[in-house]
Order: C-alpha cells, then structure tokens, then sequence
C-alpha cells in the first residue's frame, strides 16, 4: 500500500484520495438525481400544460410557469456545473486567429478576469435583487388573481447559481495560473 500512492501518504495523501472520491460520487449523485428530478419535473408540468389545453379545450397557466421555473433552476444551475467540467460552448473565432503563444494566454487571462469580474457583479446585483424581493414578500401576479405564487426564492436560486458560476471560474483561473509556471 506504501509503494502504491509513493510519498503522498506520508504528507497525508490517503486524506486526501478519500475526500476526492467522496467528492466525486456526491458530485455525481447531486448532478444525477437534481437533473433527472428537474428534467422529469419539466416534462410532467409541460404534458399536462399541453394536455389540458388540446383535450380539455383551457389551458392551465400554472403548469406553464412551473415548467418555465424549473427550465430556469435548470439552466442556472446547470451553466456551474458545465463549467466545472469544461463542456460550455466555445466560442473562438478570434482565438484560432491568434498565432502567438503569449497573446492565447493573454486573452485566455482576459476572458478568466472579465468572467470573475462580470460574475461578482451579476452575483451581488442579483443577491440585492433577491434579498429585495423576500423583504417585500414578491408575488408573480402574472398568473392570475386566484394564484399567485411567491417567487422570492427563485431569485436566490439564481443568484446561487451566479455564486457558483464565479467560483468556479475563479477555480479554473488559478489552475489556469498554476500550469503557466
């Protein structure tokens, strides 16, 4: 066992494998059963929006704005998460233009910046937002008189996922940093 992990055991390394592993299947048990959850969650609200409206001849608008919320928690939560394992879209038009090693690490410097900077604005602009809308008790009154739904809450969940957006572009910007020395 002492020759399989070599010096990291004697720095603490067998710590840290474990909290790895415990890392990673948590991460992909939340990552599993909170999409699988959302997704199944949107697909039932959208049938019966689409059912009761085909079928029954009126349209239910509380399932359309469940379904829309749910695509929101979804979209939120799900744009950390891409970023953390690196399968966000790309865009690189000017990037395959660039020839010189030194200016790819200048712009990939920064896109980091103006990502960690752009998100801890959004971050505290939508944290004052929802931190506003709970003191006010903020209904959706869009829906109708008899239902109105508070929606405090589905501002925090997107200024969690505005705080976790930030971080992990901070994470990847220092990881970024350390393969430059």
């Amino acid at each position: 066992m002492g020759r399989r992990f070599g010096k990291s055991i004697k720095r603490g390394g067998i710590a840290r494998v474990r909290f790895k592993e415990i890392l990673s299947k948590l991460d992909s048990f939340f990552h599993i059963s909170i999409s699988t959850s959302l997704m199944l969650f949107m697909t039932f609200a959208t049938t019966y929006y689409a059912l009761t409206r085909r079928v029954l001849g009126m349209s239910d608008v509380r399932a359309y704005f469940i379904s829309l919320w749910a695509y929101g928690i979804f979209f939120v939560l799900g744009g950390a998460y891409c970023l953390r394992r690196r399968t966000f879209p790309e865009v690189d038009i000017f990037y395959r233009r660039i020839s010189s090693q030194k200016l790819r690490r200048l712009w990939d410097i920064a896109i980091f910046l103006m990502m960690i900077f752009g998100g801890i604005g959004i971050s505290y602009t939508t944290t004052y937002m929802a931190i506003l809308s709970y003191i006010l008790n903020e209904k959706d009154v869009n829906i109708g008189i008899a239902f109105q739904p508070p929606i405090w809450w589905y501002k925090f969940v997107g200024a969690l996922g505005c705080y976790l957006i930030t971080l992990q572009a901070i994470i990847l910007f220092l990881k970024y940093l350390r393969t430059l020395k």
